[in-house]
């Protein structure tokens, strides 16, 4: 199985600034994006913490219950950020009133573990699982309806005291001849909704999957954009399986956590 993962910040922004992170275990055959809520506080890294949870064992399943224990992760990671803001000599009082005020991360999730032949897909919010077959949409996978797609999508909180919003959705199916998986953030999801069933489908979809550089990701994207994509944060993981030759869940030999250069 072949892996390939991309992210392209806002258009105005830099990658310092994104808030989307995925994370890529060949140990567990796991894969996971998780996109953090632009409107919550330090939303990165409780999508991170999110994202590398899900790839880190196979044992986990994602709940608003099960996350509980992880907003402690998300607390020492701000609080992290705090203390090296002190030591630059930059003021804290903004967040730290936040904090105070019971301000918290939210984040969505899509995830994936497989092996040579099966695949299990558990998802909360409008990041979502794309099934491609003959270069063509099949399925796009959300706890959401994708018409509904908006500035208020199913989450995880990263406060313990606090649920989240919906419920997550898991999915099952094998992998069958041709077949290709995309874990994508809304942006994409729902470019790819609106021109399902269209001319453009096939056209953009081959534009994707040809993809090989970060570079040419994000100039794909501004393409995009201008066609009509929301100017968001965007990522693309691509899983591609040919069970007859490749032994290994995936091709890459060891954790990989996205995070800005």
């Amino acid at each position: 199985m072949r892996v390939r993962a991309f992210i392209s910040p806002k258009g105005a922004e830099t990658e310092n600034d994104c808030q989307d992170r995925f994370s890529i275990n060949p140990e567990t055959g796991s894969v996971a994006v998780s996109d953090g809520m632009s409107q919550s506080l330090f939303p990165k890294y409780w999508a991170e913490i999110l994202s590398r949870k899900y790839t880190s064992g196979t044992d986990w399943t994602p709940s608003h219950e099960s996350v509980r224990p992880l907003g402690d992760l998300w607390r020492e990671k701000v609080e992290g950020r705090l203390e090296r803001m002190r030591e630059d000599g930059r003021s804290t009082w903004r967040t730290e009133n936040m904090l105070s005020d019971g301000l918290s991360a939210g984040a969505t999730l899509v995830g994936v573990r497989t092996d040579r032949e099966r695949w299990r897909c558990d998802v909360l919010g409008d990041s979502c699982l794309v099934v491609l077959r003959e270069g063509r949409i099949v399925g796009i996978h959300s706890s959401m309806d994708t018409d509904s797609f908006g500035n208020y999508p199913d989450y995880f909180d990263s406060d313990p005291g606090k649920t989240g919003r919906g419920e997550v959705r898991t999915i099952r199916g094998s992998w069958e001849d041709s077949q290709v998986m995309l874990l994508v953030t809304d942006p994409l999801a729902g470019y790819l909704s609106a021109i399902r069933g269209s001319d453009r489908e096939k056209v953009v979809l081959g534009e994707l999957l040809s993809v090989e550089s970060s570079d040419e990701f994000g100039i794909l994207v501004d393409y995009l954009r201008e066609d009509g994509m929301h100017d968001d944060d965007t990522t693309m993981v691509v899983l591609t399986c040919d069970c007859e030759e490749v032994e290994e869940p995936f091709n890459r030999q060891e954790d990989w956590i996205w995070q800005p250069r």
